[in-house]
């Protein structure tokens, strides 16, 4: 058997290998039905990107045999740099090349997409070649949980090949926690192979995937699933390719060809595998952890806190919350002491998605987060106190919420000075509190000011949680107009309220803004790395 031949790309080492090469390496690896699953990953610029920037992803990849080059531009990156690839072997390619020229006694196991879309694929397949062998399939749409029965499943069946299309960073998470239970047969991870031979998904025209812009035309199909995903991971991968080859700087240690050593068919040498239990538990956005949550998961989260009497405060923060933080040490330490930082602006939904959460994480606006929880049922028996606003605000409020909900229990309101508490005004805000006995205080008070309120009182005074939830008092009490939905949901709330307070705010966002843009276009291109404490 000839020894395999790699070539390093940005610390990943790829396979040097062609369609008819890697065709035979395969049959003839299944043809020792004794031998431990292979794992082949069919890599593109995501793929090298995530593994240079994030260790999490490299770990969870060290249990991969062979990392195959599946884009045109990084068979463009080993020209450049005047090095020898073979040719790329495209995943969607491969697959149905190799699926439609398999000898009748090989059998395939189908794990992704959606129920039609396998449907599909397989009808593809089966229309297509009479000696196609179905062994089994799952859709991808399944719960941890249910692993163990897939994989038993796949065991009983003894595929030689098990196709994953789970997607990055989803399938290589799988074969992670999953090739040491399997038995036998190699695992393939072609993530977008499986739309594109069902016909789910139109491929991108030839001449543009002879021109390396497959991730263009994907793009243009799917703008508002894949625009984060590009602009993080193909600006890291560009910056990475000037850093270690152009500027010539040295690339570290611990960067250096991160892939499985070369070794012969059967000898797996790969270090174990980490595993998900090495991801942050939280969205890093300039060094300040912002909890990944919905509006859905973070109202549980509250509910359970209050149930359980979990004395807390909730920072519902957004791009102005984090450029106060990265001003403030001592407003980053708040942040980073409370039960909850909720993504309240889209920009910070929008890091999230970059750093992998996906449907994980959704804005938790402040005044929805309000109006959920006195909608939900589950909330009935909870006691609520409003503390802050302008003079009469905090009562406007309680007045307007108990017209829309009757049966809530508004059990006091409080409107704070603008300036620190008197000890004489501290005395007089603890009785009232401790005799109202509130589950909640809701805090309107702005940023950083309302959070630096509830740092301070949390603990002092006699309630479960405090909420900052800065202008849902202005636009609960009808007092100032929200911004339309769809000026929401893309970002440009901010231009909304400047124009309707453009005196006040004017400068927040001329100051905040640019640096908030700044540092994360330099996050995301991994030239800036921030540590979360």
């Amino acid at each position: 058997m000839m020894t395999d031949r790699f070539t390093s790309i940005l610390g990943t080492r790829c396979l040097n290998t062609s369609y008819d090469a890697l065709t035979a390496k395969l049959h003839d690896y299944v043809s020792d039905k004794n031998r431990q699953p292979l794992s082949v990953d069919f890599t593109n610029v995501h793929i090298v990107a995530m593994r240079r920037s994030e260790p999490p992803f490299a770990a969870v990849t060290e249990s991969v045999d062979y990392f195959v080059p599946d884009s045109q531009v990084l068979y463009f990156t080993v020209k450049l740099l005047r090095g020898h690839m073979e040719e790329r072997v495209y995943g969607p390619t491969f697959m149905r090349r190799f699926v439609l020229n398999s000898p009748a006694p090989l059998t395939h196991y189908f794990l992704g997409g959606s129920q039609e879309c396998l449907d599909r694929l397989i009808q593809f397949f089966e229309q297509r070649d009479s000696n196609f062998t179905l062994a089994g399939s799952h859709h991808g749409y399944f719960h941890e949980n249910e692993e163990p029965s897939i994989a038993e499943e796949i065991n009983r069946l003894e595929p030689d090949f098990i196709w994953v299309g789970l997607g990055t960073p989803k399938q290589q998470e799988w074969v992670s926690r999953n090739s040491d239970v399997l038995r036998r047969g190699v695992i393939l991870t072609v993530g977008f192979a499986f739309d594109v031979n069902a016909g789910t998904k139109m491929d991108a025209p030839e001449w543009m995937q002879i021109c390396g812009l497959t991730w263009t035309h994907r793009l243009l199909s799917e703008p508002k699933r894949l625009f984060w995903r590009y602009f993080k991971y193909n600006s890291q991968y560009c910056w990475y390719l000037l850093h270690d080859h152009i500027l010539g700087l040295k690339t570290p240690a611990s960067l250096q060809d991160r892939a499985s050593p070369a070794h012969d068919a059967g000898d797996k040498t790969a270090p174990e595998p980490v595993g998900l239990k090495q991801h942050s538990p939280y969205v890093n956005v300039l060094g300040v952890g912002v909890s990944p949550i919905t509006l859905t998961t973070a109202t549980e989260q509250l509910l359970e806190a209050v149930r359980q009497k979990r004395k807390g405060y909730v920072c519902v923060t957004s791009a102005h919350g984090i450029t106060e933080a990265i001003r403030d040490s001592e407003f980053k330490d708040i942040l980073r002491k409370a039960l909850l930082v909720t993504p309240d602006g889209m920009p910070l939904v929008w890091v999230g998605k970059m750093e992998g959460f996906g449907d994980r994480i959704s804005r938790v606006y402040g005044p929805d987060l309000m109006l959920e929880m006195f909608q939900r049922k589950e909330f009935a028996d909870t006691r609520h106190f409003f503390c802050g606003g302008k003079e009469g605000v905090a009562k406007l409020l309680k007045q307007n919420l108990k017209e829309r909900f009757p049966d809530c229990r508004i059990v006091g309101t409080y409107t704070p000075p603008f300036r620190p508490l008197s000890e004489q005004e501290e005395d007089a805000f603890f009785a009232q509190v401790s005799d109202a006995k509130p589950d909640i205080i809701w805090v309107g008070l702005s940023t950083p000011k309302q959070e630096k309120f509830m740092s301070a009182y949390s603990n002092k005074l006699d309630t479960t949680l405090m909420i900052g939830v800065g202008a849902a008092f202005d636009f609960h009490s009808k007092l100032v107009p929200q911004a339309p939905i769809w000026m929401q949901s893309n970002g440009l709330e901010w231009l909304f309220r400047l124009y309707q307070e453009p005196r006040r705010l004017w400068w927040r966002y001329l100051r905040n803004n640019p640096l908030f843009l700044g540092r994360i276009l330099l996050q995301a291109c991994g030239v800036k790395r921030y540590q979360l404490h």
